[in-house]
């Protein structure tokens, strides 16, 4: 009985092991290329987004993506398209590695930090030119509110001089017309301020 099912499984065997090898090796040769040609550029359509890189380096992304990825995990790839993409651990895998190649050999890296480092430098950059605007502005507030401050000194100094002058006249014009009734106004104004104060 085992003897027969020995028989009838290695008759089945064989046929569906070299169906696989052939699906397989369709795929390794043929298919994975095709596909991965197709998906990887669509895959990596955002790789820079933003557009922060270099022209050069991305394009020497872009570029080597494909080639890199059918010479590090052609193999893995096709495990991955002959699965109907159910087995994809090991074709991410390689893409992984093929990042981490491409990043060595076009430093995508080292430019990205070159860039957060100059970015960073022209924001302190911009935050000492606006701190420095902000205390030119306050010494020119200063300086006007001075400026302010002794025109109206020199204004009120004014003022009480002519009040003085005005005062003097009034004084001179009572005295020569009744001397007596303006010292004694003067005196009573004079004993009430002292009185007041």
């Amino acid at each position: 009985m085992y003897q027969s099912l020995i028989e009838k499984t290695s008759e089945c065997l064989i046929p569906v092991m070299f169906a696989g090898a052939t699906w397989f090796g369709v795929h390794y040769s043929v298919l994975t290329p095709r596909i991965v040609m197709a998906d990887l550029p669509k895959q990596y359509a955002e790789f820079d987004a933003n557009e922060s890189l270099p022209e050069e380096i991305r394009n020497c992304f872009l570029d080597n993506l494909v080639p890199e990825t059918l010479t590090i995990g052609r193999f893995d790839a096709a495990i991955y398209t002959a699965s109907f993409k159910y087995v994809a651990q090991p074709y991410v895998q390689s893409l992984k590695t093929v990042e981490d190649n491409l990043d060595d050999q076009c430093g995508i890296s080292i430019t990205r930090q070159r860039l957060v480092e100059e970015a960073e430098q022209r924001r302190q950059l911009a935050l000492i030119a606006e701190t420095k605007r902000l205390e030119e502005e306050a010494a020119e507030r200063i300086r006007l509110a001075a400026k302010e401050a002794e025109r109206q000194a020199l204004q009120l100094a004014e003022q009480v001089k002519q009040e003085a002058l005005r005062k003097q006249a009034e004084f001179g014009r009572a005295l020569s017309e009744n001397p007596e009734t303006a010292i004694l106004n003067l005196v009573e104004k004079t004993i009430l301020r002292a009185l007041f104060q």
